[in-house]
């Protein structure tokens, strides 16, 4: 929140007079707690930036032969002192823990005695004062017979290839970026297809068309975008951002738009009848987009439609006043300068996230930024280096990167040799000029703030100018703190601490080999790529990222040993090799990088396999790091950094000022009641085996029956009856069920489950199955089960249909855990994309389904119980 200056001094008045009227009264306490209240509560430098409320990000890898690797996330708002307890739970066996103690320094486990033949569950639970909670519970699945694998499959579908002016073209994954789509604390992928016929501006030429997806982390397709003809495709143009950007726990995804862009949900943005392209083939601007309405649009992260477009800001004219000192020192007329773009997130205001987008790099440069709030899109201010002459001009990057570089608690973007503040004001310009790599975070710890380090380009007439080929400066001031090889053109450039002998952040590019934080030669040798660089293995230096490969600079032989190889995997975007993402995406602090398989039909999501004595919070709590990764998809792709200094010899990660409101789920009781009657059964009569099909081993189906007007599950071993009626859209299915314990031969308090809205992808038939639980794990559904593992957990599940049952909420405590011999009513509710679980009139489970499923069939669940249920009744609701 912020404040005015007239508020802040009447409220520090007030605070006086109360500390002094305290003071009489010897209440010293109250008056210190008054001036605590107005410090921390009134002071706009305190404002807490809204981020993701991430959950737990368990994900488990078979590593090898006998091993699994768990890891998991330790959150930036929980406390230090947050411990964990793992589980493993085997098929429907009880969970065993795997830890004798809490374990409190690491966020992984290495799991040698799972039984792999069977579907196997991991689950962590966070310990805070001695206490297991339930809360920030996570888990993860590994279905039977998993492979060795340290990666994530995650099956795409390309677009179809087609063909324009006889030129036949297909598509090809590239990069990526990550959101929360629906609110669940996980993250889901953005990813961009380009055509085989991308092209940069200055080349003229068609294109295909630029496509935007969106996938659950197991593959489902949730949305399809096509930015139309009218949007040229290739690394300069469309920049995609990826960020909650009104709060609402929900992320949403903005771009550069035109006419005939179609959102998620097949609506056209603009007038579809338009086609601005040039089709002149002589004409410099031929294949080219240089007239025409161009907008800006920010689509529902859950359903790709859009939800709010404007005009873009700036528009492109004059196409010939972009030239200015940056690279050759050219211009053009053809829409080459005109169409280069960045983008980024920024919080300006300290607590809300802005929209940045930047068009012009090689001389005029214009920042505009924007606001999303209340489904509105508004133009929060613009900033203009308007001509060639400007001391502001020509020092744009292909990249850009963020952070509050004068400590002001707001974000400042440096899109190269120069930095905007976060009020739209120049804050200073280096006249270093455009380059294209660029490196921002606290790289010597002995220096206040931050620095900034590049690589900077010479060409044909600007060689006369002799400004530096490498550099850094201070991120707060633009201070030029070291410059090198003068005139020199250099087209590659990175920072990272790699080597531990040498206190602070190695860079190398250019001349002058290997160098010390003060440009200092270390050696002539460099690594072996000069490209991203990751967290990987488990100490503070970082390891290379480069094609399909991690290696490790070895500082003591001067050499690259290699980590990683992909195989079958490949980088993006040529000669830049660089993957589809890299970024803290689950696990513990390590970061995991994303590559495409050459066919581009599945994504692999890589993650580290080698302990670690250090713990961290994750990396995507901390500000900068976070908004890294929103632009890192951003024209020369560029690798993540955090806002602190990150390597040897590093003093401790600092606690970022940050609040993770949780998303609301859709838990309206009022669908309780009403709705039109599709099916009842009172179970007055036997079983009709048209209506309810039993599914369990031959000698237990006998053990389904009615009884005094109910239906009796009194069963050894798993069963499930199945209503045999499709059910459609919004429904309603409520019951009144009870778990007999009563000295029974199967009466146990354990396991009143239930399937909805389940289909068998893989076949026609749903109902062939013996009631053994694996069995089903191939089919799509919902379940929840009440007193699972021996009445220890109530818990919600989605089956993805792969063998994933995906744990979406569990509890532990009594009040959610079944109590012998008690009648529960049950209502099972799935609306508009909502499902949900009621209890007695409580809602237990909620679930806002990015892909929900819309039709399918109800089943009771049981294994080993005796139950009864009664008064069933289906409804269609509005």
């Amino acid at each position: 929140m912020e404040f005015s200056q007239s508020y802040l001094i009447s409220m520090f008045i007030l605070t006086i007079k109360a500390c002094y009227i305290n003071m009489q009264k010897r209440h010293i306490s109250l008056a210190l707690t008054a001036v605590i209240i107005f410090i921390f509560w009134g002071s706009p430098g305190n404002a807490q930036r809204q981020m993701e409320a991430l959950g737990r990000g368990v994900v488990a890898v078979h590593s090898s032969e006998k091993q699994v690797f768990i890891s998991w996330r330790l959150s930036g708002t929980e406390p230090a002192t947050t411990a964990f307890n793992i589980y493993r739970q085997t098929g429907e066996q009880t969970p065993v823990r795997l830890n004798r103690t809490p374990l409190t320094n690491v966020t992984w486990f290495i799991d040698s005695l799972a039984n792999l033949s069977a579907s196997t569950t991991w689950q962590v639970k966070p310990v805070l004062n001695g206490k297991e909670l339930t809360a920030g519970a996570g888990a993860f699945t590994l279905p039977a017979n998993a492979p060795v694998q340290q990666y994530l499959s995650v099956p795409i579908q390309p677009p179809p290839g087609s063909s324009i002016m006889n030129q036949a073209y297909t598509f090809s994954a590239n990069d990526a970026s990550v959101g929360d789509l629906n609110g669940d604390g996980e993250y889901e992928l953005i990813l961009k297809w380009e055509p085989s016929n991308a092209k940069n501006p200055p080349q003229p030429g068609f294109t295909g068309p630029q496509i935007i997806d969106a996938y659950t982390l197991t593959g489902k397709l949730l949305w399809r975008i096509d930015l139309g003809k009218n949007i040229r495709s290739g690394a300069a143009y469309t920049q995609l951002l990826v960020y909650d950007l009104d709060g609402d726990g929900r992320a949403e995804v903005v771009c550069k738009t035109a006419d005939g862009t179609i959102d998620g949900k097949g609506r056209v943005i603009g007038d579809s009848t338009k086609d601005w392209r040039t089709f002149t083939e002589k004409d410099p601007t031929y294949g080219k987009i240089v007239n025409g309405p161009e907008y800006l649009t920010v689509f529902d992260g859950l359903t790709g439609a859009a939800l709010a477009t404007s005009t873009f800001i700036p528009d492109r004219y004059p196409l010939n006043g972009w030239g200015g000192i940056g690279g050759n020192g050219g211009n053009d007329n053809n829409g080459g300068r005109a169409d280069r773009y960045t983008a980024g997130i920024a919080y300006l205001d300290g607590v809300h996230p802005s929209v940045v987008f930047v068009r012009g790099w090689y001389g005029r440069s214009v920042l505009a930024a924007w606001d999303y709030r209340n489904k509105q899109l508004t133009s929060r201010w613009v900033f203009d280096s308007k001509d060639a002459g400007n001391p502001y001009s020509g020092m744009g990057n292909h990249s850009l990167t963020v952070g509050d570089v004068d400590g002001d608690g707001k974000d400042e973007i440096c899109i190269g040799a120069m930095t905007v503040d976060d009020d739209g004001k120049g804050l200073y310009t280096t006249g270093l000029r455009h380059g294209d790599a660029l490196h921002m975070t606290c790289m010597n710890p002995d220096r206040p703030g931050m620095e900034v380090f590049g690589i900077h380009e010479s060409e044909e007439k600007t060689l006369a100018l002799q400004t530096p080929g490498v550099a850094m400066f201070d991120a707060k001031d633009g201070k030029i703190l070291f410059r090198l090889a003068p005139g020199v053109d250099v087209g590659r450039g990175v920072a990272a601490d790699i080597d531990p002998t040498h206190k602070g952040f190695e860079n190398w590019g250019g001349p002058g080999g290997l160098r010390d934080v003060h440009g200092k030669t270390i050696t002539e040798r460099t690594p072996s790529s000069t490209n991203f660089v990751i967290w990987w293995d488990g100490d503070l230096t970082r390891e290379l990222l480069d094609k399909n490969r991690i290696d490790k600079w070895d500082w003591k032989n001067e050499t690259t040993n290699n980590l990683l190889t992909a195989e079958d995997c490949v980088a993006n975007n040529g000669t830049k090799a660089t993957p589809c993402l890299s970024a803290d995406l689950f696990g513990d602090w390590r970061e995991e990088v994303i590559w495409r398989t050459a066919d581009s039909k599945e994504l692999r999501i890589y993650t580290t396999t080698i302990p670690t004595t250090h713990r961290f919070y994750t990396l995507m709590h901390d500000p900068q790091y976070r908004l890294a990764i929103a632009w890192q998809n951003v024209s020369y792709n560029q690798p993540p950094h955090p806002g602190f200094y990150f390597g040897e010899g590093m003093t401790g990660q600092p606690r970022p000022d940050i609040t993770t409101p949780r998303v609301q789920q859709q838990t309206d009781a009022s669908s309780l009641t009403g709705g039109t009657l599709i099916y009842s059964d009172n179970f007055s009569k036997p079983v009709d085996p048209r209506q309810w099909i039993v599914e369990a081993a031959p000698e237990e189906r006998a053990s389904v029956h009615t009884q005094n007007d109910q239906l009796v599950l009194d069963t050894k071993g798993g069963v499930t009856v199945w209503l045999n009626q499709l059910l459609k859209n919004n429904i309603r299915i409520e019951y009144d069920r009870k778990v007999v314990v009563a000295g029974g031969v199967n009466d146990r308090l354990s396991d009143l489950n239930n399937f909805w809205m389940a289909k068998d992808p893989g076949n026609k038939t749903l109902f062939t199955r013996n009631g053994v639980l694996e069995s089903y794990d191939s089919l799509q559904l919902y379940y929840a089960g009440m007193g699972g593992n021996s009445n220890r957990t109530t818990r919600f599940r989605k089956y993805e249909g792969n063998g994933e049952r995906k744990l979406l909420q569990e509890f532990t405590d009594a009040t959610h855990l079944l109590q012998p011999n008690k009648i529960y009513h049950i209502a099972i509710i799935t609306k508009n994309g909502v499902t949900s679980y009621w209890v007695d009139g409580q809602c237990y489970f909620s679930y806002n389904d990015p892909s929900p499923l819309k039709e399918g069939y109800f089943g009771f669940r049981s294994t080993k119980s005796h139950q009864e249920v009664s008064q069933f009744k289906v409804f269609q609701v509005d």
